[in-house]
């Protein structure tokens, strides 16, 4: 014989269903996702191992770990000192370029290596010295120490530095205006056309001061006889502004109605981000 369920279990039961929002059609709450995961044994042994092979006799294997450290990214802010000190001390100049590259791949977190990147500017391998300016604008607005290096680098006789430089100081964002001047001059005059170009790409990323900046650009995107590229750069370079480069809106409407189409459709581009 079947045992009966006493009553006052049932009505139990029945206060636990009428208090359950599943009974009335509800799913059920999603899952809290779990925290994520400490570094594993074998990651922190990785790096370890990195870490030492930087001093192993072989420049091979210090480079490899230097290049390992870079892709680890900010995973890697704990290399910084060491490889900072590489930098300028590691007996192969291509240990200590890929030291340099390192710095700046791990970006912000490798705040601590600018002094050592400025000083790099300076070795006596181009190579080196091109990997750490190229580092300083990668680790940013907080390589700001570097600034007078860049603004040198902006006057180098060799027009790949004079490039990267122009790049950097883009990386560094408003925190480059001091040279704001230098870099319009750059866009205007350098006989260098990708010089003209990266100047006006920089000028975008700085922004300031604006009008200055805007009106400059404004200057370059009117004008017919510039190159192709360095018009392009300031038609993207006024987009980048954004709002603030309102004023800019008559010479992008200007450039829509030329035959360059794509200078046309970067110029719709940008007039359509300074009219937010």
């Amino acid at each position: 014989m079947r045992r009966q369920i006493p009553l006052v279990s049932r009505r139990a039961c029945l206060v636990f269903l009428a208090a359950c929002p599943f009974s009335a059609g509800f799913a059920p709450p999603a899952q809290v996702a779990a925290p994520p995961k400490p570094p594993t044994s074998k990651s922190s042994a990785d790096l370890a191992r990195d870490l030492a092979d930087l001093s192993h006799p072989d420049k091979d294997r210090r480079g490899s770990a230097a290049v390992r450290l870079g892709r680890r990214g900010t995973k890697a802010a704990s290399a910084v000192p060491r490889l900072a000190q590489i930098t300028l001390t590691d007996s192969s100049s291509e240990v200590r370029g890929y030291a340099a590259s390192a710095l700046g791949a791990i970006g912000p977190a490798a705040e601590a290596g600018v002094d050592a990147l400025a000083k790099a500017t300076n070795d006596v391998e181009g190579a080196v010295a091109r990997r750490a300016i190229v580092a300083i604008g990668e680790i940013g607005p907080k390589a700001i120490r570097a600034l007078p290096v860049l603004r040198r680098r902006l006057n180098d006789q060799d027009a790949y530095m004079r490039r990267i430089a122009a790049r950097a100081l883009g990386g560094l964002a408003e925190a480059a205006e001091p040279a704001t001047e230098e870099l319009i001059s750059r866009m205007f005059n350098d006989d260098d056309p990708v010089v003209c170009r990266e100047a006006a790409h920089a000028l975008g990323e700085i922004g300031r001061p604006v009008a200055r900046v805007v009106s400059a650009l404004s200057e370059v995107i009117s004008d017919e006889n510039a190159a192709p590229g360095t018009r392009f750069a300031a038609v993207t370079a006024v987009g980048e502004i954004g709002p603030k480069a309102k004023s800019a809106a008559s010479a992008l409407k200007e450039v829509i109605e030329e035959d360059d189409a794509n200078l046309a459709m970067a110029a719709k581009i940008a007039l359509k981000a300074i009219s937010r």
